[in-house]
């Protein structure tokens, strides 16, 4: 029954959260009923008649949760999750700016701070929030048209054009962890923007400001180069992620090798004592206080970092050796 599992497991990942396990359920009974049926024997090929009957998990989810007008009922989670992930990365973001004009200004005012804060982070937020329901909504209106077009040349494509779905073409889930959920691959995104946002400083901060930040030391221009260059190899395996969800050997391989790749580059950006040294922070900022909590919280970060990159390919590792001690 492998494969009736592996297409219960298709068709759960399609379906809303809040309806996935109860029709799931009803179609894994409906399809045990008719194999009772069956003598033993023919339970096997019998089986695949029977799901190529069911037919596509992508299309019976779609009609058992048809998408509906605005916002697809199925891209609904992903659109939630991703004004989640976005009004995060603002409030970092403004948390930032915030911040950086704390360590740059001779009095703090908190409550003017806290207020445009606020007001910034709402601003941006309100003009994300437009900006996903306009990309989701376009993306329904072209499903839509693209589906009438369909249906209306229907007659007239003939059956053998048209590519038939097999049971046999669903993924082996071997472990729960290898479909990538949705959300794995936001906190990826975000992570990546984060980052580019942080070697990008244009973006959000002013000349004056970015003159002043030693973060961005010429010497470190070439560092910076290569961090970006990650960024750009790892959304390339974000993009895989979209066209095949799910984890093999091929994809830890991959990802294992950029978790090595930004270990070194986060080592080797922590060799330059430019960034990290007290006596070069002293050249912008005149508070001794101030000055060994922003050389400790330098330090901190890298070292968080680097213990989160540890973690995630240790994670890693023992999943590509569960997955070879399958084979």
């Amino acid at each position: 029954m492998e494969l009736l599992e592996r297409y219960i497991e298709a068709l759960h990942a399609e379906l809303p959260a809040a309806q996935a396990d109860e029709f799931c359920r009803e179609v894994k009974a409906n399809i045990l009923d008719e194999l009772e049926a069956i003598p033993d024997s023919e339970q096997a090929s019998q089986l695949t008649r029977i799901l190529l009957h069911y037919g596509d998990p992508k299309q019976l989810a779609l009609r058992y949760a048809p998408v509906t007008p605005l916002i697809a009922a199925s891209d609904m989670a992903l659109f939630w999750e991703l004004n989640r992930v976005m009004l995060a990365v603002i409030a970092a973001i403004q948390g930032l700016v915030l911040l950086f004009n704390w360590l740059t200004s001779e009095h703090i005012r908190l409550v003017q701070s806290v207020i445009q804060y606020a007001f910034a982070t709402a601003t941006m937020a309100a003009v994300g929030f437009a900006c996903i329901t306009l990309i989701f909504y376009s993306t329904y209106l072209s499903k839509e048209g693209q589906s009438n077009e369909s249906q209306s040349k229907a007659r007239q494509i003939k059956k053998s054009t048209v590519p038939e779905w097999s049971p046999t073409d669903l993924p082996a889930i071997r472990f729960s962890w290898q479909r990538i959920k949705r959300t794995d691959l936001i906190q990826d995104m975000a992570s990546i923007l984060a980052l580019v946002m942080v070697l990008w400083p244009s973006l959000w901060l002013t000349a004056p400001e970015v003159s002043l930040s030693n973060w961005f030391i010429p010497e470190l221009q070439l560092w910076r180069i290569m961090v970006l260059i990650w960024c750009a190899l790892a959304f390339e395996r974000l993009f895989w992620w979209l066209f095949k969800p799910i984890w093999n050997q091929t994809q830890l391989i991959i990802t294992i090798s950029l978790q090595l790749s930004l270990l070194v580059l986060l080592a080797w950006g922590a060799s330059y004592s430019q960034w990290l040294a007290p006596d070069v922070i002293a050249n912008f900022i005149e508070d001794p206080q101030v000055l060994t909590w922003s050389y400790w919280t330098r330090q901190s970060i890298v070292a968080v970092i680097a213990v989160i990159i540890l973690f995630e390919l240790g994670r890693d590792l023992l999943r590509l050796r569960q997955l070879r001690a399958c084979n």
